[in-house]
């Protein structure tokens, strides 16, 4: 993750933990999972679903369904979990002291 030198802040999303080559690089580095609340996902997710293929056949349950399923992996995978930014911004100013 670092094979320059440089460290790097990578926004991964969606389905990169499923690659278990994937997990593996990642556990190479420091993970900080935003573990946000499925109500705030559906929200988020208002008027998209048509344009995003893999959610589109899914009803409400499958897309729960699928968050459960990657979120356990983000967790399993994961340094730290947060809830929110006030808990992002607390975490990265303890890391940089």
């Amino acid at each position: 993750m670092q094979e320059d030198g440089q460290a790097k802040i990578i926004a991964a999303g969606g389905g990169v933990v499923l690659s278990s080559e994937n997990q593996r690089l990642l556990r190479q580095a420091c993970v900080i999972f935003l573990d946000t609340d499925f109500a705030e996902i559906m929200r988020r997710l208002r008027g998209e679903r048509s344009s995003r293929p893999l959610l589109s056949g899914l009803d409400d349950a499958g897309v729960r369904q699928l968050w459960e399923n990657r979120r356990q992996l983000y967790i399993k995978t994961s340094n730290f979990v947060v809830k929110d930014s006030s808990e992002l911004i607390e975490l990265i100013n303890s890391m940089a002291r």
